[in-house]
């Protein structure tokens, strides 16, 4: 009897990842490694994360990528996340290493990485003219405009005649300036001609650098900028200025359907005291009056969201007038108008049904209106930086919970955080841990995570948080803060609970105030979460240091509103500072 024996073909159910190639792809006009890989064992299953790092052997740069869909024996390409370090010459020896976490078993792990040399002509090897900025200077009692000018690319040689212009879009003007002694970093020059005077003066200015087309450059696509200037002009009386008037729909305890909101910018030399008003013409209306203070180079940030505004806005379109007035009421230093459109309570609810959407996993329907796709090595990202600091000292955070988390922190739920980042979405929710010594965990709480994202006060309160908040305003300004009044009531909150500016609304020289001020009280530079908020308390909330005669911590303007005397730190001589009373709550005349 015959018998047939048969070889088996070895099989392994293990996937094989190569590396094949390593080469430059141009993206969007930016420079990035694109990789292929391949495997060439048993094909890997969708959502399996495989992982490539790409190491420049000479600058220990180091460029990253992920794939996780379904990989099997054809080869796919994928780009680094982030754009090629610029180097000259072009050269770049590359160390490329793919499954670079070690996550995946595989039968052979030794053909996991490739080196290789990337020699190119680089776009950067010319030059690349950027406008950066175009500011006010004022030379011989003249005002120019002052451009900020850069060379990203090669240096231009002296005697090259580099040309800049910035036309006034609404009446035409033309300033110009040249310079010709060579470029190779950030410079400034000023325009030729002095601006034609405005009032008041708002200059809608297009710069462009190298008008004349005389240079060759590797991106001609970043030669103009738009730019508004609005400064105090020495023609113009008044240093007080409104800016970044905005309003929407909104909704707190008591059911207000709008807010709105606005800046008082001083750019004068000096502290500036002035009457508010703020009217509606529709329906004949006040919607406030207040005299208020703003500092030097700052800027107060004033809400309108009384409930009887609730009363004082016609549903439907609104004509809001705003002045700022001297004291004595007699100037007008500045007025300005604005349309207000007051929407039904139906159309609200944005913020509760992200939040909703979050603590419900639905990260599809919140991708889709951001226009997003799914990063899932970035969220792993995301966790490995951030999660894993906010979880230390929280117990029975759920899988779900920390979803809910790492998905507001790596998306976003809407446009304005969005742009917030995700470090400054991470802030919010480590400002939220530091007022409650938790982490969200109920639609509630998420609720307030994305209200403190966006601007707003949130709904629930930390007394803990608050009393800090308070004696950090104590060190900032000498002072205890008066709580009838808007500015400081907003500085309490901002410290509290980290409230944060709408991306729109930063002003980057109020923050730099700010800065300043945080070290003089605390000769420290900012670290902590709370001390970032106090940062933002500052640069945000109009508040400031007053007159304290007796300096009992009561400044001279609350002791009037108190009734208590300035002129004795112990008001009822009962052995007891006026100002530790009412930080206890306690009345201090009695």
């Amino acid at each position: 009897m015959m018998m047939w024996v048969g070889v088996a073909k070895a099989e392994t159910s293990l996937p094989d990842f190569m590396v094949n190639d390593v080469r430059v792809a141009d993206d969007g006009g930016l420079l990035y490694l694109k990789i292929k890989i391949n495997n060439i064992g048993a094909p890997t299953l969708n959502g399996v994360i495989v992982g490539v790092k790409v190491e420049d052997l000479d600058t220990g740069d180091v460029y990253t990528s992920g794939y996780s869909g379904s990989l099997s024996t054809s080869s796919i390409e994928i780009l680094s996340t982030k754009p090629l370090v610029r180097k000259s010459p072009a050269n770049y020896r590359l160390k490329v290493t793919v499954d670079n976490g070690n996550n995946n078993d595989e039968s052979n792990e030794a053909n996991n990485t490739l080196e290789r040399l990337v020699s190119f002509d680089a776009p950067w090897d010319i030059p690349d003219l950027i406008i950066n900025d175009v500011v006010v200077a004022e030379d011989g009692g003249q005002v120019y405009a002052k451009f900020k000018i850069s060379n990203n690319g090669v240096a231009i040689k002296d005697g090259q005649i580099i040309s800049v212009k910035a036309e006034d879009l609404d009446t035409g003007a033309v300033y110009t300036s040249g310079y010709a002694k060579g470029l190779s970093g950030e410079i400034e020059i000023l325009a030729s001609n002095p601006l034609a005077k405005k009032i008041p003066a708002d200059y809608r200015l297009k710069a462009t650098i190298d008008y004349a087309g005389v240079i060759t450059e590797s991106n001609e696509n970043n030669n103009t900028l738009d730019r508004l200037l609005s400064f105090n002009a020495p023609w113009v009386e008044s240093n007080l200025v409104i800016r970044n008037f905005s309003y929407y729909p909104s909704k707190n305890d008591q059911n207000v359907t709008t807010q709105i909101e606005f800046y008082v910018v001083n750019n004068g030399a000096s502290d500036a005291e002035f009457n508010l008003a703020v009217w509606n013409d529709t329906i004949n209306s006040s919607l406030r009056s207040e005299k208020l203070t703003v500092g030097v180079g700052q800027s107060l940030h004033v809400y309108l969201m009384d409930v009887n505004n609730i009363n004082r806005l016609t549903l439907g379109d609104n004509s809001i007038n705003i002045k700022i007035v001297s004291p004595d009421s007699r100037t007008v230093y500045s007025e300005e108008k604005f349309l207000v459109v007051r929407k039904a309570v139906d159309e609200l609810g944005d913020i509760n049904t992200n939040a909703t959407r979050l603590h419900n996993n639905q990260l599809d329907e919140i991708l889709a209106e951001l226009k997003q796709l799914r990063n899932k090595v970035k969220e792993q990202e995301i966790q490995i930086k951030y999660l894993k600091s906010l979880k230390v000292g929280i117990k029975g955070l759920s899988t779900d919970e920390e979803g809910a988390i790492t998905n507001f922190i790596t998306y976003g739920v809407d446009a304005n955080t969005q742009k917030l980042g995700a470090s400054e979405r991470a802030a919010v929710v480590f400002s939220y841990k530091k007022a409650f010594d938790k982490l969200p965990e109920t639609e509630a709480e998420m609720t307030d995570v994305i209200k403190i994202a966006n601007g707003s006060m949130p709904t629930i309160v930390s007394k803990s948080a608050e009393k800090q908040a308070k004696e950090q305003f104590v060190k900032i300004y000498g002072r205890i803060p008066d709580m009838s009044n808007e500015a400081d009531k907003i500085a309490i909150k901002i410290i509290a609970y980290g409230v944060k500016q709408k991306a729109k609304n930063r002003n980057l020289n109020s923050e730099k105030v700010a800065m300043k001020l945080y070290k003089q009280s605390f000769k420290a530079n900012p670290k902590e979460t709370l001390d970032w908020n106090t940062v933002q308390g500052i640069a945000y909330s109009g508040a400031k240091r007053k007159p304290d005669t007796d300096k009992d911590l009561v400044s001279d303007e609350m002791e009037k509103k108190l009734g208590t005397d300035q002129n004795s730190a112990d008001s009822d001589d009962d052995g007891v500072a006026d100002g530790r009373e009412v930080l206890a709550g306690t009345d201090p005349l009695k």
